[in-house]
């Protein structure tokens, strides 16, 4: 036998044990989601999937419900206009529980090294989406105690993943805390209607508006000057509030926060372009965001309107402000976990890894939300959580010492998903 004819024999059975151990796995699964997405990966087109298992709500007088998912749009999957894509509409039994699944190219953004040195994929291209579940009583209306939506995000790290979106956890109108430091801010937003149209659950608008929106706060001593950086590659974002509003039985309802959504900086703060706060001096850093507005009304099986319900993301971050609020309290005394120096460093404002938790930093934001003359007040949080992976990264902190002193640093309450920097000095 020939050296070609022998490595083509090698080739044909190092295939046939992967497809045996694929067919193993997929025997032992039990899964026809995953031998679909086995089957992609041998053809040359990998994919992956996402499954939302989504609980319907039940109780006293709910007659049935409706369930909706849409897709936000993402880098590597966007939507045709920029806006959500409804993947998944229809009714559901009070109590029960609906699978919506979602299957799209596996693209990986996040790579690991095992205790062996070999590289492996962590993570494909996260995804966003916006589940809204509406109940409607006995005797035809919308009960609001049975409805919620919830922003949802997935990092998905296996072909198939699964997802709970538990009903109760964060239900319409029942908004997170803003922490310790309370609002930070006010700021207003004027929602543009730029489109109309239908779709599969009936008439939508879509539109948009800007606001001002609180980060962080930069704290300076005497002797040490700070600065925020927005690196560029790959692109900075943080998570700002989602907001949803479900209209009550009056056809009034509330703007709430209903979780995450991640806001991507549409510029970058170079090193020779930073802006320094120094002396002792403290301030607010204030984001420009571009929030996306979209109103879905829902049909009936004959076509009549049944409710309706309303969304407003943060989309892109256009520019960014200081506004003084004093002088730093400089702590007498520094933590365990702060770090000594004696020279001037740039840290991160976030986790050098993806995470994705429901906690909010504590600096937040008053937004009066004017859309078609009437006007709402809702809390725009900032969330901790970040985005570390090919697509995107987090901003950073610049500090410089120009008194060639020892100065402490450490990040409030040691978790740098707070986004904010303490000091003092030696």
């Amino acid at each position: 036998m020939t050296a070609s004819r022998r490595s083509a024999s090698a080739l044909l059975i190092a295939l046939a044990v992967v497809v045996a151990a694929l067919a193993l796995v997929i025997h032992a699964v039990g899964s026809d989601d995953l031998q679909v997405m086995v089957s992609s990966w041998l053809s040359g087109k990998p994919k992956a999937m996402d499954k939302l298992l989504i609980e319907v709500p039940g109780g006293p007088g709910v007659a049935y419900c409706y369930v909706s998912v849409r897709r936000l749009a993402t880098t590597l999957e966007p939507t045709k206009d920029g806006y959500s894509q409804l993947l998944y509409f229809g009714e559901a039994p009070p109590g029960g529980l609906v699978v919506v699944k979602h299957v799209f190219n596996a693209v990986p953004v996040e790579y690991g090294v095992d205790s062996s040195g070999n590289t492996y994929i962590k993570s494909y291209e996260p995804k966003e989406y916006v589940v809204s579940v509406t109940c409607v009583g006995t005797d035809g209306r919308v009960l609001p105690k049975y409805s919620y939506t919830k922003y949802v995000d997935v990092i998905p790290t296996k072909l198939v993943n699964v997802k709970l979106v538990k009903w109760g956890s964060r239900m319409s109108g029942m908004a997170p805390s803003v922490g310790a430091e309370g609002v930070s801010a006010s700021s207003t937003c004027k929602v543009v209607v730029r489109k109309e149209g239908r779709d599969g659950e009936g008439r939508y608008r879509e539109g948009y508006c800007y606001a001002w929106v609180a980060f962080t706060y930069l704290n300076s001593v005497p002797g040490i000057k700070v600065a925020l950086k927005i690196p560029d590659r790959p692109a900075t974002a943080i998570f700002l509030s989602a907001f949803s509003k479900h209209d009550d039985t009056f056809g009034e309802g509330e703007w709430v926060d209903s979780g995450k959504h991640l806001a991507v900086f549409t510029y970058s703060i170079p090193s020779s372009s930073l802006k320094f706060v120094s002396d002792g001096d403290r301030v607010l850093v204030e984001l420009k965001v571009e929030y996306l507005y979209e109103y879905h009304e829902v049909d009936g099986p004959d076509g009549s309107y049944v409710y309706d319900y309303q969304l407003l993301y943060p989309e892109g971050i256009y520019n960014d402000r200081l506004i003084p609020v004093g002088k730093y309290r400089e702590p007498i005394l520094h933590p365990t976990y702060a770090n000594l120096l004696d020279t001037s460093i740039t840290v991160s404002l976030g986790s050098v890894r993806n995470n994705m938790t429901d906690e909010v930093t504590g600096v937040a934001t008053s937004l009066t939300i004017l859309l078609g003359g009437k006007s709402s007040t809702a809390i725009a949080n900032v969330y901790e959580a970040v985005r570390c992976d090919a697509l995107y990264t987090t901003p950073e902190l610049v500090i410089e010492d120009y008194s060639g002193e020892y100065y402490w640093w450490w990040y409030k309450n040691d978790d740098p998903l707070t986004f904010t920097v303490l000091l003092s000095r030696q």
